[in-house]
C-alpha cells in the first residue's frame, strides 16, 4: 500500500500533530537533538551525543561516510523529531561481494 501525501497529512492531523517543515538540521539544533537522542539511546551520555552531533553537523560525516540529519518542526519552530540518514559500507547480514542492499 502506498500512502499518498494527502493521506499522510490527514493522518498527522488526526494524531494532533502539525508538521509544517522538514529541513536539514543546523548547529543551533544540537542541544535539542542531543536531548532527543538521549531518550532514544540512553546508554550514551548527553555529552557523548553532543560530540557525535558536532561531527555530523559540521563535517556531514559519521566516521568516513556521509551522513545528514533531518528535523521536523511545528508551527512554533519547535523540533518534533529527527531522522539520521547515512551510507554504510556494508550490511552485517550480507556476505561481502554477494549482493547490494539498499535498505534492510
Amino acid at each position: 500500500m502506498q500512502l499518498r501525501t494527502a493521506d499522510a497529512r490527514q493522518l498527522i492531523t488526526m494524531l494532533g500533530m502539525v508538521i509544517l517543515r522538514v529541513r536539514q538540521a543546523q548547529h543551533c539544533d544540537r542541544d535539542e537533538l542531543a536531548r532527543m537522542r538521549v531518550l532514544l539511546w540512553p546508554d550514551g551520555s548527553f555529552e557523548e551525543h553532543l560530540s557525535e552531533l558536532d561531527a555530523a553537523l559540521s563535517n556531514r560525516v559519521s566516521g568516513t561516510l556521509p551522513v545528514t540529519i533531518l528535523v521536523s518542526q511545528n508551527e512554533n519552530g519547535a523540533l518534533l523529531g529527527f531522522v539520521e540518514v547515512g551510507l554504510r559500507s556494508h550490511s552485517h547480514s550480507v556476505k561481502q561481494g554477494s549482493s547490494r542492499v539498499g535498505f534492510r
